[in-house]
């Protein structure tokens, strides 16, 4: 399955399983995710690492002066929640070079963000993957 496929699964999923909870810059929950930007990057990052797109890392950063959280895999950007910000698009990919997106500097980051990003959730993907967890069930 390509990475598009899988992201418009996981897109779909989060959409039945998240919709309801969350609120992001002035939005509840909803059809856009707002909210859940972290969580469903995380999914999908786990969904792309089961297909054996092992490169997919989940990057946190600023999107258009707002915190973000998205996917990037073979220099391309997955974001499945920017139709929170008003992205037309449910499954937004863009080619790295040419996206707003702007990962944060993780030296600058406090210490507990830089964990975050740099330990809890990669191991929070290995963890998934061990044990069976699938958005996608």
């Amino acid at each position: 399955m390509s990475r598009l496929e899988i992201a418009k699964k996981v897109r779909k999923a989060a959409e039945k399983g998240y919709s309801q909870r969350g609120k992001a810059h002035g939005k509840v929950g909803g059809k856009d995710l707002g909210g859940h930007c972290q969580k469903v990057s995380i999914d999908l990052a786990i969904e792309f690492h089961r297909a054996g797109y092992t490169d997919a890392t989940v990057v946190g950063g600023d999107y258009y002066g707002k915190a973000h959280y998205w996917v990037v895999s073979d220099g391309y950007i997955y974001d499945l929640t920017a139709s929170q910000f008003g992205v037309k698009q449910k499954v937004f990919v863009v080619e790295v070079s040419k996206a707003s997106h702007k990962p944060a500097d993780l030296d600058s980051l406090p210490e507990d963000l830089k964990r975050l990003l740099k330990k809890q959730i990669p191991l929070t993907i290995k963890d998934a993957l061990s044990n069976g967890y699938s958005i996608l069930k």
